[in-house]
């Protein structure tokens, strides 16, 4: 597996591919490691299972919380971890996560940004995402890319028998809006599809909801043959689970429970259709 940039927003995870080929993903998003909610026993499960998949990551963003800096508004020392609170707030949150990752740094191909680190990045003059990825390239070897708020990912396969080749591509972005208790969002993949035409698979975050969204399409050749094909949306869930406090945010906008865990993404050959992917969740 090798990845590299194709331009500033797309990233190309390149692969060959023989008849047992076989590999796996795991998406997520909204980790909020550094706040008191977040189900860090899961995280470290569901890393685990990377790490004896030897499967990769892909994290569209707030890996971070980062509530706590002196001049963000909503800032509570109720919302800080004790091991957190000290002078250097942000460095130490910084540090401490670089510490939590090393064992599964060589598992991460992307780190994207949430609203969380962009808001850190534009009052606070930080880029959380940025000095946790050069951490952990520095420490590890790694080669992490930092993914930005929104971007493509071009997974392409080339065969070791004929040179035959597939691409599938995929669109990230960690997402907007609010937490739509009714709809979880689902009008979304409606909105994007028209406006992604090339996307095979839509990944998206923020909400703190899980779902498979599948849009099917009428599309047509050059040479005038029609067939269909499936453009699948996939909302991320969170690792942080405050719904159970008896006050806060979620409490008083009565915000429903969250979903909690990730996605697995995984590539398959199949001898009459090449290569194949099935989405399933995290348990």
């Amino acid at each position: 597996m090798k990845v590299d940039r194709l331009s500033k927003n797309a990233l190309c995870i390149r692969f060959t591919y023989d008849s047992r080929f076989e590999k796996k993903f795991f998406l997520m998003s909204d980790v909020h490691w550094d706040h008191p909610n977040c189900d860090r026993k899961l995280l470290q499960k569901h890393l685990e299972q990377v790490k004896q998949e030897n499967a990769h990551i892909i994290d569209v963003g707030d890996f971070f919380d980062l509530m706590g800096g002196r001049l963000d508004p909503r800032r509570s020392k109720e919302l800080i971890r004790p091991e957190f609170i000290s002078d250097n707030y942000f460095d130490t949150v910084i540090q401490k996560a670089a510490e939590f990752l090393e064992p599964y740094a060589e598992h991460y191909s992307v780190m994207g940004m949430g609203n969380h680190e962009t808001a850190v990045l534009k009052n606070q003059e930080i880029n959380p995402t940025e000095r946790l990825i050069s951490i952990l390239n520095s420490r590890k070897g790694t080669q992490i890319h930092n993914g930005g708020y929104k971007g493509w990912i071009f997974f392409r396969f080339r065969s070791t028998s004929d040179g035959g080749g597939y691409t599938i591509k995929l669109y990230y972005t960690h997402g907007s809006g609010g937490s739509a208790p009714v709809t979880k969002g689902t009008l979304k993949p409606s909105r994007r599809g028209l406006i992604l035409p090339d996307a095979d698979i839509v990944l998206s975050g923020h909400l703190h909801n899980r779902w498979l969204f599948s849009i099917m399409r009428e599309r047509i050749t050059n040479q005038g043959r029609q067939f269909l094909d499936e453009q699948i949306h996939v909302q991320l869930p969170t690792y942080k689970n405050d719904y159970l406090e008896s006050k806060g945010w979620t409490v008083e906008k009565e915000i429903p429970p969250p979903a909690l865990g990730g996605w697995w993404l995984k590539f398959y050959y199949t001898r009459d259709n090449g290569i194949k992917y099935r989405i399933y969740k995290s348990e």
